[in-house]
């Protein structure tokens, strides 16, 4: 029965490999927004982020603002500007049965190309190969959080061999690298292909491989050339918008002292030894049973101990040029040990291989032995699914306790609000509260919506934002200093946080400063449990309070009806005090630094903000057309047209002010009042702010990004 199986396999790995990848996303296809799918935030996530990009393309285009999270930043930035295949995806298909499709094709790519590279580049034995391709799909639960990237790697590999040989005879299939390079351009993103995969693809092809000639060398520059072309917009947009993010204070690793920082970044580089042991003694006993003679697999072992180098070396560069490195400390190094996992699982392959051709039984009634790789490989396999299957289980327990897409995205008073911001031109923000009391109720699935959020994940956000969200905070953070330093330090998540699991009414004012919320136009706030402030009144109550459930078992029962139901928990308060997205302020007050801003802000409210803007120092010229002028006593600004990329409004005024946007400062946005362009300066440290003077005006903002076309 082994045997015939095996022959089949043999003619027909495509069929093996759908089947495999039907079983291992059975759950996740059959059950669909009912199963347990690894959806996390915006940028962790191609779930919410491409139902935002299919919201945002029929209505607005491709364009280069996104204005969901922390205040808007370029999509380019993010690598999003270009139609990827999971885009097309969600264009097309409801989010939740894109995302079923996307986890069916990231662990079939992974695990046939995979098979594919041992079977023509390893020539392993069938056996081998399955195994292999079976251990690279246990990481295949990373890939789904991520784009097709990393699982696509093998089949890059595999086809640029495959046009490498076959332009010997056919000089013509050098033209393959360009779809090729699109392809892979389609379905990976700036952060996955350069510098890890790129510089990995040809260390693979030219020193395990060892194709040294003049074709290879010229087939690999091209594929380079190409990616690289098609990732510059990126790349330049990534390099302009670093300067003045977030991003220029991550990447430093500080433990202890000297020694103690080294040691840490050392074992989180080795850290793939211990994630993949099995892998690696595998491979280590096949290199023994070949006496060490060379083989690919020494080759292997050899960019697997090099990605882990370049892992710990690069780190520890970043840890001691911090301040010469600018915006590019922030880049995360740590992936390079994510590369080294197809050579981790391959080499494991070799080591199979080498060992079960050497491993002889007995038969119990004839006379002679054989080899025993059948029997192996079958204990292999019951070993694979007794781990499947216990995967299964643990995402079984998430599924209760962390809900499920049903769970997360039905909930009728969600789809309230959404449909308010729907039918009304006045933007607004919202905001949900984190933390253990919350579970899951991340930006990231409020913008899938359609909803505008305060706080979110972002890969690039402006450093001012990222401290007016800390000073924002000060009431948690002057008594967390791990939140706090989580924030300042590396915070690519900027959440309301809460540091404790509080049962009764939350008492907003010892969490957060309710008045900056309210300058960032936050108009609701979500909450798993009541809220107290005298400014915020409740809008829609949940249909289910969740401290008001008695016991386990009804909190069981609960958590495992809204599952098929969607959650019924979310309390929406209304922030009585929100300003506008844009409004006017008749005078203006100068300090010396964007903190001194900032601290005067904390300790003021609603009033102050609305009569007296305030603008740092060295700004005081951009608005000097103003200065002289008696401020308005009467004044309206209206907005017009919110768009992405242009907002649009008309002011009347009886003397000079101040219009303020409550749009997170980026300097590639440009004004003009009347058809003439005026500055821009940032408004109370974050926001916008553009001088205007007595009478009726149009007032037209609009973004320009830093490209050349």
């Amino acid at each position: 029965m082994m045997v015939s199986t095996l022959n089949y396999l043999k003619q027909r790995p495509l069929a093996l490999f759908l089947v495999l990848s039907l079983f291992l996303c059975f759950e996740t296809l059959i059950l669909g927004p009912f199963s347990y799918i690894r959806i996390h935030d915006v940028a962790d996530s191609f779930t919410t982020k491409y139902m935002m990009l299919g919201k945002d393309f029929w209505e607005h285009g491709p364009t280069y603002w996104y204005p969901y999270l922390v205040g808007g930043f370029d999509r380019i930035s993010q690598d999003i500007l270009y139609t990827h295949f999971f885009e097309i995806l969600f264009l097309v298909l409801p989010g939740v049965f894109a995302n079923q499709i996307t986890v069916f094709l990231i662990v079939f790519v992974s695990s046939y190309f995979t098979f594919r590279v041992c079977r023509e580049h390893l020539n392993l034995s069938l056996q081998a190969s399955v195994l292999a391709a079976l251990f690279y799909t246990q990481p295949a639960e990373y890939f789904v959080n991520d784009q097709l990237g990393w699982a696509i790697f093998p089949a890059i590999v595999l086809y640029l061999a495959t046009i490498h040989t076959r332009m010997k005879e056919q000089p013509v299939m050098f033209l393959w690298v360009v779809p090729l390079a699109i392809v892979y351009v389609m379905s990976s993103s700036l952060p996955i292909s350069v510098p890890f995969t790129m510089l990995f693809i040809p260390l693979w092809l030219l020193i395990v491989l060892k194709r040294w000639d003049i074709r290879m060398l010229l087939l690999l520059f091209v594929f380079a050339v190409l990616v690289i072309l098609m990732e510059l917009p990126a790349i330049e947009v990534a390099q302009h918008n670093s300067v003045g993010s977030h991003r220029e204070s991550q990447g430093q690793v500080s433990i202890g002292n000297t020694v103690q920082t080294y040691w840490y970044l050392f074992t989180s580089a080795i850290e793939i030894f211990f994630s993949y042991p099995e892998c690696l003694l595998l491979g280590a006993m096949g290199i023994v049973f070949s006496r060490l003679k060379g083989s690919p697999a020494n080759r292997m072992l050899l960019l697997i101990i090099f990605a882990v180098m370049c892992q710990f070396v690069g780190r520890a560069i970043q840890h001691e040029f911090y301040d010469e490195l600018g915006a590019w400390r922030g880049f995360g190094l740590h992936r390079f040990r994510l590369v080294a996992i197809l050579f981790v699982t391959m080499y494991a392959g070799y080591g199979f291989d080498c060992i079960s051709s050497r491993l002889y039984m007995v038969h119990p009634f004839k006379n002679r032995s054989y080899r025993a790789r059948d029997i192996v490989f079958s204990g292999f396999i019951v070993w694979w699914l007794f781990f499947a299957f216990y995967n299964t289980g643990d995402q079984v327990s998430k599924w209760v306790l962390l809900g499920n897409a049903q769970a997360i995205y039905e909930n009728s008073n969600v789809r309230k609000v959404a449909q308010e911001a729907e039918e009304t031109l006045e933007p607004f923000r919202v905001g949900a509260i984190q933390g253990i009391a919350i579970h899951n109720m991340q930006p990231g699935y409020l913008n899938a919506h359609g909803l505008e959020t305060v706080g979110g994940y972002g890969n690039l956000y402006p450093r001012t934002y990222q401290n007016f969200w800390a000073k924002m905070s000060d009431p948690l953070f002057s008594r967390n200093s791990r939140l706090k330093k989580y924030v300042e330090s590396w915070g690519n998540r900027l959440y309301l946080f809460v540091e404790e699991e509080i049962t009764q009414e939350l008492p907003f004012a010892d969490f957060y400063h309710l008045h900056m919320l309210s300058l960032a136009n936050t108009k609701y706030i979500f909450a798993r449990r009541k809220l107290e402030h005298e400014h915020l009144e409740l809008k829609y109550a949940a249909e289910t309070n969740w401290y008001e459930l008695s016991g386990k078992v009804e909190k069981l029962g609960y958590v495992i009806r809204r599952n098929f139901t969607g959650r019924e928990d979310l309390w929406v308060y209304e922030n009585k005090t929100v300003l506008p997205r844009m409004f006017l302020v008749p005078q203006v007050a100068y300090l010396e630094s964007g903190a001194a801003i900032l601290d005067q802000l904390a300790d003021s409210d609603v009033p102050t903000i609305r009569e007296t803007l305030l603008v740092e120092q060295q700004y005081e010229p951009e608005l000097a057309s103003v200065a002289d002028s008696p401020a308005y006593q009467q004044g309206t600004v209206t907005m017009t047209k919110y768009s992405p990329d242009i907002i649009e409004a008309t002011a009347t005024l009886d003397g000079a002010g101040y219009i303020v946007v409550g749009n997170s400062f980026h300097r590639d946005w440009k004004a003009t009042v009347d058809g003439e362009e005026v500055p821009i300066v940032p408004a109370y440290a974050t926001f916008w702010a553009i001088p205007i003077k007595a009478g009726t005006h149009e007032i037209r903002f609009s973004y320009h990004p830093p490209l050349p076309w």
